[in-house]
């Protein structure tokens, strides 16, 4: 058995393969870091390319933009016609991504010789306009101005990804989004206040479509979650129960596959199976190896 000492040699190790970032992110990075403000671990974003990487999501919900950071690094490695929904609900750092969004389309901009826009909307509270500017595109209409970027890119260059940042309460915004906004969302990652993950859930399964990913990050609270309710101190003993009640929940789901990481400071990443006809649930990773199957015996 590994004691402490070890397991921090080797996350120093895992943390030093780091995943290459662009100057504008590692700048970034280093003024969070100077200010305090919490981002994502460096384990943690190596598992989000690597998600990004291998799933392509073209529709992806964070919960929780802070100042943009994660944002910013889900916009550079997505593909490049995505669309990003960010909420915050702090006024000041909602204030200070939409700054960050749009000193990197600045720099991209110079860096491309000017081809793309910051592709920047903002929308109210309730999260209504980034419902029905998603729509819009959805139904090949032309969205709204500033929402689709990319509007001086080059022919045959494809659209920029799309962000859209609603400040507001997390469970009014999705509550809003699902009832307004009939596509789902590809990619969620959830990074907002942790006793309110689990009343996040139910409208974000809501949102999360088939065979959708969702990634939870620091679940494990410093390893506090290991911890008997008592031994937690008193004021977030709250917190302490509310993860605890949330785990449960995505692990004993059947509608969610669902594995718990020990990366950065935990992370749940939780796969909405998809429904068959007899009324359970499998993933989409066995309906890719099925039809594999099946596709080789018709040869």
């Amino acid at each position: 058995m590994r004691n402490a000492e070890d397991t921090e040699r080797l996350t120093a190790f895992i943390e030093s393969l780091k995943v290459s970032q662009t100057p504008f992110l590692m700048k970034l990075e280093q003024q969070a870091l100077q200010e305090q403000i919490p981002i994502i671990r460096p384990q943690t974003r190596a598992l989000i390319r690597f998600l990004l990487d291998t799933g392509r999501p073209r529709r992806i919900l964070e919960v929780g933009t802070a100042i943009g950071y994660s944002t910013l690094y889900m916009r550079e490695y997505a593909p490049a016609d995505c669309e990003i929904v960010s909420i915050e609900k702090d006024p000041e750092r909602e204030k200070r991504a939409e700054q960050n969004v749009h000193a990197y389309a600045a720099e991209t901009k110079a860096q491309r010789g000017g081809r793309t826009e910051d592709g920047l909307e903002k929308a109210g509270r309730d999260g209504g306009a980034a419902a029905e500017k998603s729509k819009e595109a959805d139904d090949g209409r032309t969205p709204g101005a500033g929402l689709t970027g990319g509007g001086g890119a080059e022919q045959g260059e494809g659209p920029d990804c799309r962000i859209t940042l609603i400040e507001g309460d997390a469970a009014d915004v999705l509550k809003n989004l699902a009832e307004q906004d009939g596509r789902r969302f590809d990619f969620v990652f959830m990074d907002a206040a942790k006793g309110q993950y689990i009343h996040f859930l139910p409208m974000v399964k809501a949102l999360l479509a088939p065979g959708g990913v969702l990634l939870s990050d620091n679940v494990l609270k410093g390893g506090e979650i290991l911890e008997p309710r008592y031994a937690v101190t008193r004021r977030n003993r709250t917190i302490h129960r509310r993860m605890r009640e949330y785990l449960e929940a995505l692990t004993s789901d059947p509608e969610l596959s669902t594995v718990v990481l020990a990366t950065g400071d935990g992370a749940a990443m939780s796969v909405r199976r998809i429904p068959v006809e007899d009324g359970s649930f499998h993933g989409p990773i066995r309906e890719q190896f099925r039809t594999g199957i099946s596709s080789a015996d018709d040869v």
